[in-house]
């Protein structure tokens, strides 16, 4: 019995410190400087956000990128797919794993 109200308690810890963690917000935008003409002297940044969730999670977030961020993270993601493609061709020729 005190094993079970031992589980339960850190279940309750753990349920309250993901329920507390501060969630990741999205940057916001500075207002530009309003010239006399009443036009925006220099435009907000472009932002690209998307809702996810963290692998192993079922909490969502909201994550917002500059498409310069959106365009480097799509060439790192095709650079790993290459080098792991190359890993396992040099695995499959030499019959052992790369060193």
């Amino acid at each position: 019995m005190k094993m079970m109200s031992s589980i339960g308690a850190l279940a309750l810890c753990a349920a309250l410190a993901a329920c507390s963690s501060v969630p990741k917000t999205a940057p916001t935008a500075t207002a530009a400087p309003v010239s006399s003409t009443g036009v925006a002297a220099v435009a907000a940044p472009k932002l690209i956000c998307e809702t996810t969730h963290d692998m192993g999670s079922h909490m969502q977030h909201r994550e917002c990128l500059t498409p310069e961020q959106v365009a480097q993270r799509h060439k790192d993601s095709q650079q790993a797919a290459q080098d792991l493609q190359n890993r396992a061709q040099q695995l499959n020729s030499e019959g052992k794993p790369p060193a």
